[in-house]
């Protein structure tokens, strides 16, 4: 199983799911292509933002020894359904915790539309970056994705405080524009592996409206809500989210 971070985050993001999901699995996960602490080469082939991060997982599928099932949560949702589209022989199934899948939502309506959230984010961003304190900028953003009140990144798991504070300095590079998107309802289609899209009943209506769309277009799509947990399930409880993936992918 290969697990794949989201925003402003590295592969530390899934600290928390590792001892329970590697119990009877290869366990395997890593920062994506312009994220963590280190100098990034320039991609081969002149690809960029979520094009290149697609590249990189089917070559790291490759050289793993794939097949491989994919574990995605936030923006790298894109980058593993767009991988299991490319190299359906590679991938197993894909299981997504609240993808960022906002380009099949530009006709939503309402105040949670995917239009709508998405400027709130930018917003946000620009925010946070123009106030030139890469700490209090990280802190903005993650309350925001979360849905906190200000304040709340201090009651996020301590590890995962740690990771994002250290992260903090390199908030500009990982705000960058990753490219045009790769989502759409006939990309969607290409998808052969089943995926389970899995929603947190006390998290912004946006996640789940992106999934729903997402499971009209994928052909083997199972969509679940999860009562009672918000955005950051993967890190608040780690070992329950692992069992849902692991239940997931043992039954196929």
């Amino acid at each position: 199983m290969i697990f794949l971070h989201g925003s402003f985050a590295d592969l530390r993001f899934w600290d928390g799911v590792r001892e329970t999901a590697a119990t009877e699995h290869r366990f395997i996960a890593y920062t994506r292509r312009a994220y963590g602490t280190g100098a990034w080469p320039e991609p081969p082939n002149g690809e960029t933002g979520r094009v290149a991060q697609v590249a990189d997982l089917v070559a790291l599928i490759k050289a793993w020894g794939g097949p491989a099932s994919l574990v995605g949560v936030g923006n790298s949702g894109q980058v593993a359904l767009m991988a299991a589209a490319e190299a359906p022989d590679l991938v197993r199934a894909v299981v997504l915790f609240e993808p960022t899948l906002l380009p099949l939502l530009w006709g939503a309506s309402g105040p949670e539309g995917g239009a709508e959230i998405a400027d709130a984010y930018d917003m946000a961003l620009e925010d946070a970056l123009a106030a030139e304190d890469p700490e209090a900028a990280m802190r903005q953003v993650h309350e925001f994705l979360y849905g906190l009140p200000k304040g709340g990144f201090d009651g996020l798991d301590p590890g995962f405080r740690a990771m994002a504070l250290e992260l903090a300095p390199h908030l500009a590079a990982e705000g960058g524009s990753p490219g045009p998107s790769l989502i759409s309802c006939g990309a969607l289609g290409r998808v052969q592996a089943p995926v389970l899209l899995v929603v947190a009943g006390d998290s912004r209506s946006v996640w789940a409206l992106g999934a729903e769309a997402a499971a009209e277009c994928l052909p083997h799509a199972t969509l679940e809500t999860v009562a009672g947990v918000g955005h950051d399930w993967p890190i608040a409880d780690g070992p329950a989210f692992a069992r849902t993936v692991l239940d997931f992918i043992d039954r196929q």
